[in-house]
């Protein structure tokens, strides 16, 4: 609450300042004014304080943090030591790993490999079973130059792979594969 006296202060001032002459009904609302802001001011001053004490104390911690992660250089006189502080602690270690993870894959793509094989012979066989039967026939035939030379049998006395007998009623000629 203003006094009289401060109510006449402030006309007085504020005619100075202003060059005018303040209606003493609106006096009373400058001053409650000026106060309110002298207030707000008091208040914005000690945020600003509170600001700037918190923003000293980040940077502070900023530049301790800084300080304990700051790497010092390193002077490495051969390639040697240069590839083995690159390599790191964990190196050998990763490497052994990717190095069985691959030797475990191509062991895998190896047995894979395999079981396709095996599996594509035993559909063959499976599918051209009559192979089997000319196998004894195999053992026996005598090549020349390419070709299988057989001979007539004589009297149902037929060797596997060296003779033919003619069936007249089909008109062909039987080889024995037993």
């Amino acid at each position: 609450m203003q006094t009289p006296e401060d109510l006449i202060k402030l006309k007085r001032e504020m005619s100075a300042k202003y060059n005018m002459e303040v209606d003493s009904e609106l006096l009373p609302f400058v001053a409650e004014m000026m106060e309110t802001r002298q207030t707000v001011n008091d208040g914005l001053q000690s945020v600003n304080k509170t600001l700037e004490a918190a923003t000293l104390l980040l940077h502070k911690k900023s530049v301790e943090n800084n300080q304990a992660t700051q790497q010092t250089g390193v002077r490495l006189t051969t390639n040697s030591q240069a590839f083995w502080h690159g390599f790191g602690k964990w190196g050998i270690g990763l490497t052994s790993i990717a190095l069985a993870g691959l030797i475990g894959f191509l062991f895998w793509f190896y047995r894979e490999q395999e079981r396709q094989k095996a599996y594509q012979i035993a559909t063959f066989l499976q599918d051209h079973q009559q192979l089997i039967k000319f196998q004894e026939f195999a053992k026996h035939v005598q090549l020349d130059n390419n070709l299988i030379r057989l001979y007539p049998s004589k009297k149902n006395e037929a060797v596997v792979g060296q003779n033919f007998t003619y069936n007249p009623a089909c008109k062909c000629i039987e080889i024995p594969l037993k």
